[in-house]
């Protein structure tokens, strides 16, 4: 379902816009759970954050692809795979046995993965927008990418510039 909403959207808004949201919306969604007691409210914030959470697990992936000069492209496909798949791993542990050690409380999941999330929603906001510029294929594109600093409320018909 997130990948069919993405491709509807995804050469409107632009790939920066939608991959902070991505990543704001869960976090938020995981902070706000913290106040909210197991209910419906509660299950429809949760499942809010697991949609918007693969939409980013799949624009992380185009945005990679679309970020990094042909040389190091496939290397950092394989890197940012390896640390999705290190999260992977990670979040059973942070999610079950974390909340059971006796110190924490059981909202701690729902405190890291919520800040972590915002943290990494803040950070995307320093990346540069690639709607409707070309593959780079030199780290000079990168960079001349990175000067012509385009919104982060770019629309296709503005990617024509």
């Amino acid at each position: 379902l997130p990948s069919f909403f993405l491709i509807l959207v995804m050469d409107i808004w632009g790939r920066k816009p939608l991959l902070v949201l991505s990543f704001l919306l869960p976090g938020i969604s995981c902070l706000a759970s913290v106040w909210l007691e197991e209910g419906v409210l509660f299950t429809i914030f949760v499942l809010l954050g697991k949609f918007f959470a693969t939409a980013s697990f799949i624009l992380v992936t185009i945005y990679t692809a679309e970020l990094y000069p042909t040389s190091i492209r496939t290397t950092m496909l394989g890197t940012c795979g390896t640390m999705a798949r290190l999260g992977g791993v990670l979040a059973p542990w942070v999610a079950v046995y974390l909340p059971n050690q006796g110190s924490f409380g059981k909202e701690i999941p729902l405190y890291i993965f919520g800040s972590t999330s915002v943290a990494g929603g803040l950070m995307a906001l320093l990346l540069p927008e690639t709607l409707g510029s070309p593959l780079p294929n030199t780290m000079q594109d990168v960079d001349d990418l990175k000067a012509k600093g385009k919104s982060i409320c770019t629309c296709a018909d503005s990617g024509n510039d």
